[in-house]
């Protein structure tokens, strides 16, 4: 909303549905071009847990050839922004925007 403070007035909760839908299916989409052993990041500049953990629990539950991967191997600049569950997420500040990630592995 920082850099695009319109958002306000043309979007709504109600609109959390329709964009999760979009995202879980623009998820799968990507991950049937991934190979074995592959890696897949998801990400959005968003902070609603609709578009985020809730996209990847969709996903998991239905794709039970990838898992979580742990950012283990993350920058150690990075490792504070990342929390017990692997996601990585930045919330709006003054120096960052709402951001998440999760990566996965096709097993």
């Amino acid at each position: 909303i920082r850099r695009h403070p319109d958002i306000r007035w043309n979007r709504s909760p109600e609109d959390l549905p329709k964009y999760q839908a979009i995202q879980t299916s623009l998820l799968h989409e990507a991950s049937l071009l991934l190979a074995p052993g592959g890696a897949l990041v998801y990400a959005t500049c968003s902070t609603e847990p609709e578009e985020n953990e809730d996209v990847i629990a969709l996903f998991l539950k239905d794709h039970n050839d990838y898992s979580l991967e742990s950012p283990s191997d993350f920058p150690q600049a990075t490792k504070e922004l990342i929390d017990s569950r692997g996601f990585y997420r930045t919330l709006p500040s003054e120096w960052h925007d709402g951001f998440f990630a999760a990566r996965f592995k096709k097993n």
